[in-house]
Protein backbone atom coordinates (compact mmCIF):
# COMPACT_ATOMS: atom_id res chain seq x y z
CA UNK A 1 0.00 0.00 0.00
CA UNK A 2 2.96 2.57 1.08
CA UNK A 3 4.53 1.69 -2.33
CA UNK A 4 1.44 1.82 -4.67
CA UNK A 5 0.76 5.44 -2.68
CA UNK A 6 4.36 7.06 -3.24
CA UNK A 7 4.27 5.80 -6.92
CA UNK A 8 1.18 8.43 -7.10
CA UNK A 9 2.35 10.77 -5.67
CA UNK A 10 4.60 13.43 -8.25
CA UNK A 11 8.03 14.21 -7.97
CA UNK A 12 8.54 17.68 -6.71
CA UNK A 13 11.17 19.98 -7.72
CA UNK A 14 12.22 18.16 -10.93
CA UNK A 15 11.77 19.13 -14.40
CA UNK A 16 11.80 15.88 -16.31
CA UNK A 17 13.15 12.49 -15.26
CA UNK A 18 14.43 9.85 -17.69
CA UNK A 19 14.21 6.78 -18.42
CA UNK A 20 15.54 4.18 -20.17
CA UNK A 21 13.10 0.84 -21.63
CA UNK A 22 15.04 -2.27 -23.42
CA UNK A 23 12.08 -4.14 -24.04
CA UNK A 24 9.18 -4.35 -26.80
CA UNK A 25 6.78 -6.57 -29.51
CA UNK A 26 7.66 -5.42 -33.57
CA UNK A 27 6.61 -8.13 -36.11
CA UNK A 28 6.04 -8.28 -39.64
CA UNK A 29 3.76 -10.40 -41.76
CA UNK A 30 3.80 -9.89 -45.83
CA UNK A 31 2.93 -11.74 -49.04
CA UNK A 32 5.65 -11.33 -51.51
CA UNK A 33 5.63 -12.33 -55.14
CA UNK A 34 7.45 -11.49 -58.67
CA UNK A 35 7.22 -12.34 -62.34
CA UNK A 36 10.30 -12.12 -64.44
CA UNK A 37 9.71 -11.99 -68.35
CA UNK A 38 13.01 -12.52 -70.65
CA UNK A 39 13.24 -12.08 -74.48
CA UNK A 40 16.87 -12.13 -75.49
CA UNK A 41 18.57 -8.71 -74.35
CA UNK A 42 15.17 -7.22 -73.15
CA UNK A 43 13.56 -8.21 -70.03
CA UNK A 44 10.36 -7.01 -67.98
CA UNK A 45 9.38 -8.06 -64.66
CA UNK A 46 6.94 -6.96 -62.07
CA UNK A 47 6.87 -7.49 -58.67
CA UNK A 48 3.86 -7.08 -55.14
CA UNK A 49 4.39 -7.09 -51.55
CA UNK A 50 1.48 -6.80 -49.12
CA UNK A 51 2.43 -6.28 -45.72
CA UNK A 52 2.16 -5.05 -42.21
CA UNK A 53 3.73 -4.05 -39.56
CA UNK A 54 3.00 -3.55 -35.88
CA UNK A 55 5.22 -2.54 -33.03
CA UNK A 56 5.06 -0.97 -29.44
CA UNK A 57 8.29 0.69 -30.32
CA UNK A 58 9.92 2.81 -32.92
CA UNK A 59 8.86 5.89 -35.09
CA UNK A 60 5.57 7.27 -34.48
CA UNK A 61 5.06 9.84 -37.06
CA UNK A 62 2.70 12.17 -34.72
CA UNK A 63 2.24 15.58 -36.22
CA UNK A 64 4.89 16.68 -37.93
CA UNK A 65 7.63 14.24 -36.55
CA UNK A 66 9.20 11.30 -37.13
CA UNK A 67 11.47 10.49 -34.54
CA UNK A 68 12.59 6.93 -33.91
CA UNK A 69 12.92 7.81 -30.35
CA UNK A 70 9.94 9.21 -29.68
CA UNK A 71 8.60 8.27 -26.30
CA UNK A 72 5.36 6.30 -24.93
CA UNK A 73 2.51 8.78 -23.97
CA UNK A 74 2.65 6.71 -20.26
CA UNK A 75 6.01 5.03 -19.58
CA UNK A 76 3.77 2.34 -16.86
CA UNK A 77 1.70 0.95 -20.21
CA UNK A 78 3.65 0.53 -22.88
CA UNK A 79 0.80 -2.28 -24.45
CA UNK A 80 -0.97 1.18 -25.62
CA UNK A 81 1.97 2.61 -27.83
CA UNK A 82 1.31 -0.78 -30.10
CA UNK A 83 0.29 -0.10 -33.50
CA UNK A 84 1.02 0.37 -36.64
CA UNK A 85 4.96 2.35 -37.06
CA UNK A 86 5.58 4.85 -39.37
CA UNK A 87 7.48 2.97 -41.39
CA UNK A 88 4.38 0.62 -42.05
CA UNK A 89 2.18 0.82 -45.57
CA UNK A 90 0.25 -2.01 -46.75
CA UNK A 91 1.09 -2.30 -50.62
CA UNK A 92 3.69 -2.02 -52.87
CA UNK A 93 3.90 -2.53 -56.59
CA UNK A 94 6.94 -2.52 -58.41
CA UNK A 95 7.35 -2.90 -62.46
CA UNK A 96 10.56 -2.34 -64.52
CA UNK A 97 11.72 -3.12 -68.23
CA UNK A 98 14.68 -2.90 -70.56
CA UNK A 99 13.73 -2.86 -74.02
CA UNK A 100 16.28 -3.37 -76.50
CA UNK A 101 14.39 -1.66 -79.41
CA UNK A 102 14.76 -4.01 -82.60
CA UNK A 103 14.28 -0.91 -85.27
CA UNK A 104 16.89 0.19 -87.82
CA UNK A 105 19.48 -2.55 -86.11
CA UNK A 106 19.72 -4.28 -90.18
CA UNK A 107 19.75 -0.58 -91.97
CA UNK A 108 22.65 0.77 -93.70
CA UNK A 109 25.51 1.32 -91.61
CA UNK A 110 25.02 5.18 -91.39
CA UNK A 111 20.95 4.57 -90.19
CA UNK A 112 22.20 1.79 -87.71
CA UNK A 113 24.63 4.18 -86.26
CA UNK A 114 22.27 7.32 -85.47
CA UNK A 115 18.92 4.90 -85.12
CA UNK A 116 20.18 1.65 -84.09
CA UNK A 117 20.69 -0.22 -80.82
CA UNK A 118 18.31 1.95 -78.77
CA UNK A 119 17.79 0.88 -75.42
CA UNK A 120 14.33 1.94 -73.34
CA UNK A 121 14.35 1.26 -69.66
CA UNK A 122 11.84 2.47 -66.96
CA UNK A 123 10.80 2.13 -63.61
CA UNK A 124 7.07 1.89 -62.63
CA UNK A 125 6.09 2.42 -58.38
CA UNK A 126 2.75 2.70 -56.42
CA UNK A 127 2.92 2.49 -53.08
CA UNK A 128 0.12 2.67 -50.72
CA UNK A 129 0.57 5.64 -47.47
CA UNK A 130 2.75 5.51 -44.48
CA UNK A 131 0.89 5.16 -41.25
CA UNK A 132 0.76 8.26 -39.07
CA UNK A 133 -0.57 8.63 -35.66
CA UNK A 134 -2.44 11.19 -34.34
CA UNK A 135 -0.88 13.80 -31.34
CA UNK A 136 -1.28 17.08 -29.95
CA UNK A 137 -0.52 20.49 -29.82
CA UNK A 138 -2.41 22.05 -27.79
CA UNK A 139 -1.67 24.45 -24.75
CA UNK A 140 -3.19 21.67 -22.42
CA UNK A 141 -1.79 18.89 -23.10
CA UNK A 142 -0.62 17.55 -19.62
CA UNK A 143 0.89 14.41 -19.81
CA UNK A 144 -1.14 13.26 -22.67
CA UNK A 145 1.04 12.88 -26.08
CA UNK A 146 -2.29 11.88 -28.17
CA UNK A 147 -6.10 13.01 -28.45
CA UNK A 148 -9.29 10.59 -27.66
CA UNK A 149 -10.84 9.43 -30.82
CA UNK A 150 -14.63 10.67 -30.59
CA UNK A 151 -15.89 9.36 -34.28
CA UNK A 152 -15.05 7.37 -36.99
CA UNK A 153 -11.49 7.86 -38.25
CA UNK A 154 -11.77 8.10 -42.12
CA UNK A 155 -9.93 9.64 -45.24
CA UNK A 156 -11.30 12.82 -46.71
CA UNK A 157 -8.65 13.25 -49.18
CA UNK A 158 -8.46 17.19 -49.36
CA UNK A 159 -5.56 19.34 -49.68
CA UNK A 160 -7.10 21.16 -46.74
CA UNK A 161 -8.33 18.23 -44.75
CA UNK A 162 -6.74 14.83 -45.95
CA UNK A 163 -8.66 13.16 -42.93
CA UNK A 164 -11.65 13.60 -40.83
CA UNK A 165 -10.06 15.70 -38.30
CA UNK A 166 -13.44 15.38 -36.28
CA UNK A 167 -12.40 12.24 -34.96
CA UNK A 168 -10.43 13.61 -32.52
CA UNK A 169 -10.79 15.48 -29.93
CA UNK A 170 -8.33 16.64 -26.84
CA UNK A 171 -8.49 14.83 -23.43
CA UNK A 172 -8.87 16.63 -20.41
CA UNK A 173 -6.12 18.16 -18.84
CA UNK A 174 -4.38 15.41 -16.50
CA UNK A 175 -6.01 12.55 -18.51
CA UNK A 176 -3.62 10.69 -21.33
CA UNK A 177 -5.34 10.58 -25.10
CA UNK A 178 -7.03 7.14 -25.82
CA UNK A 179 -5.89 7.67 -29.75
CA UNK A 180 -4.10 4.41 -31.34
CA UNK A 181 -0.78 4.64 -32.95
CA UNK A 182 -0.84 4.35 -36.78
CA UNK A 183 -4.57 5.13 -37.19
CA UNK A 184 -4.08 7.68 -39.70
CA UNK A 185 -3.00 6.85 -43.32
CA UNK A 186 -0.53 9.51 -45.42
CA UNK A 187 -0.36 9.83 -48.93
CA UNK A 188 0.35 7.10 -51.31
CA UNK A 189 3.59 7.36 -53.93
CA UNK A 190 3.35 6.71 -57.90
CA UNK A 191 6.20 7.45 -59.96
CA UNK A 192 7.69 6.26 -63.31
CA UNK A 193 11.08 6.75 -64.28
CA UNK A 194 12.10 6.35 -67.91
CA UNK A 195 15.33 6.60 -70.23
CA UNK A 196 16.71 5.86 -73.58
CA UNK A 197 20.33 5.22 -74.35
CA UNK A 198 22.73 4.38 -77.00
CA UNK A 199 26.49 3.58 -77.13
CA UNK A 200 27.73 4.40 -79.64
CA UNK A 201 31.54 2.81 -80.48
CA UNK A 202 34.57 4.72 -81.41
CA UNK A 203 37.49 2.79 -81.31
CA UNK A 204 38.30 -0.83 -79.43
CA UNK A 205 36.99 -0.29 -75.91
CA UNK A 206 36.43 3.16 -76.30
CA UNK A 207 32.74 3.75 -76.45
CA UNK A 208 30.51 7.07 -75.68
CA UNK A 209 27.54 6.49 -74.34
CA UNK A 210 23.94 8.67 -74.54
CA UNK A 211 21.50 9.44 -72.26
CA UNK A 212 17.87 10.91 -71.61
CA UNK A 213 16.15 10.71 -68.57
CA UNK A 214 12.58 11.73 -67.05
CA UNK A 215 11.81 11.19 -63.56
CA UNK A 216 8.36 11.22 -62.24
CA UNK A 217 7.99 11.29 -66.13
CA UNK A 218 4.16 11.89 -65.61
CA UNK A 219 4.61 14.95 -63.22
CA UNK A 220 2.43 13.59 -60.58
CA UNK A 221 2.30 15.17 -57.52
CA UNK A 222 3.32 13.24 -54.44
CA UNK A 223 2.51 14.88 -51.40
CA UNK A 224 4.64 13.45 -48.36
CA UNK A 225 3.67 15.15 -45.05
CA UNK A 226 0.25 15.30 -43.01
CA UNK A 227 0.01 17.53 -39.84
CA UNK A 228 -1.59 15.23 -37.80
CA UNK A 229 -1.27 17.40 -34.52
CA UNK A 230 -4.44 18.76 -33.45
CA UNK A 231 -3.73 22.03 -32.29
CA UNK A 232 -1.88 23.25 -35.37
CA UNK A 233 -2.80 25.82 -37.33
CA UNK A 234 -2.31 23.55 -39.99
CA UNK A 235 -3.79 20.58 -38.74
CA UNK A 236 -5.31 18.19 -41.04
CA UNK A 237 -3.32 19.26 -43.95
CA UNK A 238 -1.07 18.30 -46.61
CA UNK A 239 1.93 19.83 -45.65
CA UNK A 240 4.79 19.11 -47.72
CA UNK A 241 5.46 17.69 -51.53
CA UNK A 242 7.61 15.60 -53.22
CA UNK A 243 10.18 16.52 -56.72
CA UNK A 244 8.34 17.29 -59.56
CA UNK A 245 9.34 15.64 -63.34
CA UNK A 246 13.36 16.10 -63.54
CA UNK A 247 15.00 15.51 -66.89
CA UNK A 248 18.56 15.44 -67.63
CA UNK A 249 21.02 14.46 -70.65
CA UNK A 250 24.00 12.75 -69.86
CA UNK A 251 27.34 11.56 -71.70
CA UNK A 252 29.37 8.82 -70.91
CA UNK A 253 32.51 8.02 -71.88
CA UNK A 254 34.17 4.37 -71.08
CA UNK A 255 37.73 3.02 -71.91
Amino acid sequence: MIRALIAAVPYQGYSSIDYQYDKGTGNYNALESSLVYRAGPSQFSVAYTWSKTLATVGARGSGNTTSQSAGPQNPRNFAAEYGPPDYDFRNNLVGTWVYAIPFFSHCSKAVDLALGHWSFQGLAAHQSGFALSPGLSTSTNGEAARPNVVGKISKVGAKSEWFDTTAFQAPDFGFFGNASNGTIRGPGYTSLNVSLYKTFPIHDRLNLQFRAEAFNALNHPNFNSVDTGLGDGSYGQLTGTGDPRIMEFALKMSF
